[in-house]
């Protein structure tokens, strides 16, 4: 089965091969975790996303087999609570560790391969830069401080 790992570790996104049945245990191989999430993605938001990076990866939309169709984002559901973790965007959302893109079977819900390729992928994502980085520091320092301060009652 065919997948798409982005890894904001590396600031790499790269096709990787599952077995066609594919285990929890591969999931968690993979995304380096031991709980996971999964998020459908909305195939309009991949299509206007991929239209506001000015890349056109919406022909055939509306055709039955259309790779942009039955998406899913698998990811590391413990992420936002792990030490030395790494974020990026993915069609806008703020995201933590690694994400692997699989595509899903509407009538079983079963993994499968997904039709997008590592080209439709990349310019979904935005790596995060120190400014973001910073920025996401003193924000969480803001609200630990406030949060324990003795100033409120």
């Amino acid at each position: 089965m065919k997948g798409i790992l982005i890894d904001p570790f590396t600031e790499r996104v790269v096709e990787v091969s599952l077995t066609e049945q594919a285990q929890l245990e591969e999931y968690y191989l993979l995304l380096d975790c031991n709980t996971i999430d999964v998020i459908s993605i909305p195939d309009r938001g991949l299509i206007e996303t991929s239209l506001q990076k000015g890349k056109l990866l919406g022909e055939g939309y509306d055709a039955p087999d259309s790779r942009f169709k039955n998406n899913s984002l698998y990811l590391d559901d413990e992420g936002l609570y792990k030490e030395d973790q790494k974020f990026y965007k993915f069609i806008g959302a703020n995201l933590s560790g690694r994400g692997l893109i699989l595509g899903h079977d509407k009538s079983t819900g079963d993994a499968v391969s997904t039709k997008l390729s590592i080209e439709d992928v990349r310019p979904l994502v935005d790596w995060e830069t120190e400014d973001d980085i910073l920025a996401r520091k003193l924000s969480l320092h803001y609200l630990t401080n406030v949060g324990s301060s003795s100033d409120y009652h």
